[in-house]
């Protein structure tokens, strides 16, 4: 729980934040989702869908504040250029929502 709660605050390095805990993350929960399209019939599938988009948009949320809180501590780079770089990963997880909705 150490982990995850320094992640939050911020205290981790933005280099661990970023390929440790937020790339690392999507690509479990990405993982996961794709494995259970694979094993479970179309009714299972979507109540376990409901079961992983509020894990899914929790992570969200605790992954972007996790990353804006560390790009804050950052002091080599100039705090404009480590938020330009948060807000591109927000963007990007923000069109992962948009796009499924609209282009099916």
């Amino acid at each position: 729980m150490s982990y995850v709660g320094r992640m939050w605050r911020g205290e981790l390095p933005l280099a661990v934040t970023f390929f440790g805990f937020h790339l690392g993350g999507w690509a479990t929960l990405f993982a996961l989702g794709h494995l259970l399209s694979r094993t479970m019939p179309v009714a299972g599938y979507v109540w376990a869908s409901f079961l992983l988009i509020p894990i899914w948009l929790a992570f969200f949320v605790w992954s972007l504040t996790g990353l804006w809180r560390a790009a804050e501590h950052v002091s080599k780079w100039p705090k404009m250029f480590a938020r330009g770089w948060v807000m591109v990963v927000g963007l990007t997880l923000v069109q992962t929502l948009i796009l499924p909705i609209f282009f099916k």
